[in-house]
């Protein structure tokens, strides 16, 4: 039940209906959106929400929210949960649980005052080991999650968002007691940011490394007639990635650099592990299925071939994937015929 039109379904058409069912395997925090003329639909009609699925062994946070944050292109302003500001009020003195969602066609970073402390417990639904607080901005890249926890210190406080002018605007009040929110120095959120890939170490891998891959794919990124093209060619005209179940299979992705763009890739059905950066082998465990490609730089992952079917490869900033930036995994044997496209 993957939702994709064109590759795992006809797309819902006006007055229709789809019933999804599915088995929840593993706890952490999820997103859903339409995948049928992405950038409009997510974008500009809000087709996305959040899937929070909580550990019944742990325990449960009295003080928590969910929050997606999105860029809205028709009135040029971030949005979370839909809205250009929300305020949240929790009673009691616990630590607050935010599950974080960044569906927005660029990366964000935010920012919790000057006296709020924060830690992060997962991120793409993978428990990270990295347990210090910090009150630094959080570089958080498109399509990631990220579960923070956040020292409760029983005063209100504002989440900042930097938007991609580098101007931090209020996108969120706290309120946690009826004093009045203090007013913050501008000049305090224009410290360096934690880049989210940076400061975790998932408490996991998948047994990848020091390893010779089945099949190895190259990506080059980059943009032609006003196209984003993945080795020279725009979707649906993408060479597909053919492998066969039980495959150890490593992905290249490399960004030519053009208009300095990030391209968040996101693979549909699978997690897979960073192995190296620009050739030099990744030492951090880091597990993920959204991995953000900086200019200029070579990302090669490894996973095992380990769910059989077609699922869609593709960069998470929409504008880039409905231009062309996207491609498939598509196990030997398994064919569709879905009709349309994913863009």
């Amino acid at each position: 039940m993957d939702g994709v039109g064109g590759i795992s379904q006809d797309p819902i058409k006006p007055g229709k209906s789809c019933t999804y069912e599915f088995h929840l395997s593993k706890p952490g925090t999820f997103m859903f959106h339409s995948h049928v003329n992405l950038y409009n639909q997510v974008n500009s009609e809000l087709l996305f929400g959040t899937l929070i699925v909580e550990d019944k062994n742990q325990q449960s946070y009295k003080n928590k929210e969910s929050l997606i944050f999105n860029y809205e292109p028709t009135n040029d302003l971030n949005t979370v949960n839909g809205l250009n500001m929300k305020n949240i009020t929790f009673n009691s003195n616990e630590n607050i649980k935010l599950n974080i969602v960044n569906i927005a066609s660029t990366p964000i970073s935010l920012y919790f005052g000057d006296n709020v402390s924060y830690k992060i417990n997962s991120v793409d639904a993978h428990n990270v080991t990295s347990s210090y607080y910090t009150n630094q901005s959080l570089y958080i890249p498109t399509a990631n999650r990220v579960d923070l926890t956040i020292k409760n210190t029983n005063k209100n406080f504002i989440i900042y968002i930097k938007d991609y002018t580098n101007n931090f605007n209020e996108i969120v009040h706290v309120n946690l007691s009826k004093n009045n929110i203090s007013q913050i120095s501008k000049n305090k959120l224009y410290k360096s940011d934690n880049y989210l890939y940076n400061i975790i170490n998932t408490n996991e891998n998948l047994d990848v490394k020091d390893k010779i891959p089945d099949k190895t794919f190259d990506m080059t990124l980059d943009m032609q007639h006003m196209n984003w093209v993945i080795n020279n060619k725009a979707y649906p005209k993408t060479s597909p990635l053919k492998v066969d179940e039980g495959d150890l299979v490593q992905i290249n992705l490399t960004s030519t650099g053009h208009m300095n763009s990030v391209h968040p890739f996101h693979l549909h059905g699978h997690e897979f592990e960073l192995i190296s950066l620009d050739g030099k082998q990744f030492n951090n465990n880091l597990v993920l299925d959204t991995i953000e490609i900086k200019p200029n730089h070579t990302y090669s992952i490894r996973f095992y071939a380990n769910n059989p079917g077609i699922w869609a490869f593709h960069c998470h900033d929409l504008n880039h994937s409905s231009k062309g930036m996207a491609t498939t995994l598509n196990y030997n044997g398994y064919e569709t015929n879905a009709k349309g496209s994913m863009e």
